[in-house]
């Protein structure tokens, strides 16, 4: 993966969000005090589902805030102005006497341009991950999906991944609570075992 180091310009336009960030700026509070047990991505999943059952009507109103967003943005990035970022290290920007144009200068290889360089990307290395580390904790939803995967893969052999977890996303937030509570009981005992191993691990590397 390369990034860029050069620094974000907070005065920059935000971006427009398109109508399904706006539903789940309206659904997110609610998903997770129905799912209060539940990770990032399971919460996705759900309210993933939740807008798929949504009736074009009702996805009208998101769509509308949508629209209006991506005016307000055309207009901000119409009108900004981008800073001018400052030169790599060991350049610096002088004038040209005769001409007065501006030109740069490498301090350290003496090399000379008129065209204004530009920092090398950084190149982030991704870090190893160390084989003797406890497994994290599984979730409740987690739990339930290991319970019901391979009947949802009898049921429906020809759907995708992405397809079965939309199929048992949808099947998670059908089921009532008390049979929530055995996949929530099974959670906190995985985050005791967790957390238990995270110590031991944490005391035999310090």
């Amino acid at each position: 993966m390369v990034k860029s180091d050069r620094p974000k310009d907070p005065n920059a336009p935000k971006r427009a969000k398109s109508a399904y960030f706006f539903f789940l700026d309206d659904a997110r509070d609610k998903v997770k005090k129905k799912n209060p047990t539940a990770g990032f991505g399971e919460l996705g999943k759900l309210m993933g589902d939740m807008w798929s059952k949504l009736s074009e009507k009702e996805k009208l109103t998101y769509q509308k805030k949508a629209d209006k967003d991506k005016e307000r943005y055309n207009a901000e990035k119409e009108a900004y102005v981008p800073p001018t970022p400052p030169v790599p290290k060991d350049w610096c920007e002088a004038q040209d006497p005769n001409t007065g144009k501006t030109y740069y200068y490498n301090r350290k290889t003496s090399e000379t341009t008129w065209s204004r360089p530009e920092a090398a990307p950084l190149k982030l290395k991704k870090k190893k991950k160390d084989p003797d580390a406890p497994k994290r904790a599984k979730s409740a939803y987690f739990f339930f999906m290991d319970a019901v995967r391979a009947d949802t893969k009898k049921k429906n052999p020809t759907a995708t991944i992405g397809e079965l977890g939309k199929l048992m996303g949808a099947a998670w937030s059908k089921i009532a609570d008390k049979d929530k509570a055995k996949y929530q009981k099974q959670a906190e005992e995985d985050k005791g075992r967790y957390e238990r191993a995270k110590a031991e691990y944490e005391r035999t590397k310090a």
